[in-house]
């Protein structure tokens, strides 16, 4: 469905932190990589909160995530295991 900016601009950058998720999840480090930065980068302008979403924390989730993979180069998974699943939290 069509939708107007800054809105499109909004889901978008949600859309690439899922897949971001996605490819980390099936251990695919350099598509996770390139697809959390573009989603960092997409949805920086909505900081703090944007439509009742903290912005802030999913991005402080996703740079946790960005800084483990460019630090672990052997084994992704046993250091993205015990962290928390990636959330969307309200901003109320």
């Amino acid at each position: 469905m069509s939708e107007e900016y800054p809105l499109r601009l909004f889901y978008h950058g949600l859309i690439k932190a899922a897949v971001g998720l996605l490819h980390l999840q099936r251990h695919n480090r350099v598509g996770a990589g390139k697809k959390l930065i573009e989603a960092e980068c997409t949805l920086a302008p909505f900081i703090p909160d944007m439509m009742g979403i903290d912005i802030a924390k999913l991005l402080a989730d996703i740079r946790q995530r960005l800084a483990l993979i460019d630090r672990d180069l052997l084994s992704i998974q046993d250091s993205i295991d015990p962290l928390p699943a990636v959330q969307i939290h309200d901003s109320g």
